[in-house]
């Protein structure tokens, strides 16, 4: 049986400062805690800069079923937020710069080939025109 350990990214990027992760998604927080990823609750609305947003240009999903689900894709592209955001009170604060913070990414990045988009985890909020959940923080605090 072949072993396949190596691979070659297809994609890079830079690890965010942090991912803000809406606090109706309660199963991607679920399953953000299962793998260990450390995050924080918002307590009060919160005004963000340095944001970025995932533009949706298309949605697609397989026609056939893997491990009991038909596994979703999308193209799109991460770009500046036009201004402050304000972020609602519950939203989850993830942190890039934590032990697990690739992993998080891993899992957040709606172009990630085995991340909760691919799981079928966003269905609902995923639509060509519209914004992707996950709101992305860069630069510097």
């Amino acid at each position: 049986m072949p072993v396949i350990d190596r691979f070659a990214p297809v994609l890079t990027d830079r690890l965010p400062r942090a991912y803000l992760v809406p606090a109706k998604d309660t199963a991607v927080i679920r399953l953000l805690r299962l793998h260990g990823i450390e995050m924080r609750s918002l307590r009060a609305d919160t005004s963000v800069t340095a944001a970025e947003q995932f533009h949706i240009d298309s949605v697609q999903f397989a026609t056939t079923v893997f491990e009991g689900h038909h596994e979703a894709s999308v193209t799109g592209r991460w770009q500046a937020a036009p201004g402050d955001l304000t972020i609602p009170a519950g939203t989850q604060f993830v942190p890039g710069a934590q032990r697990l913070g690739v992993v998080a990414m891993y899992l957040l990045d709606p172009r990630s080939d085995d991340g909760f988009v691919t799981w079928n985890l966003f269905d609902r909020e995923l639509a060509p025109g519209r914004e992707y959940p996950v709101v992305r923080l860069v630069g510097k605090p």
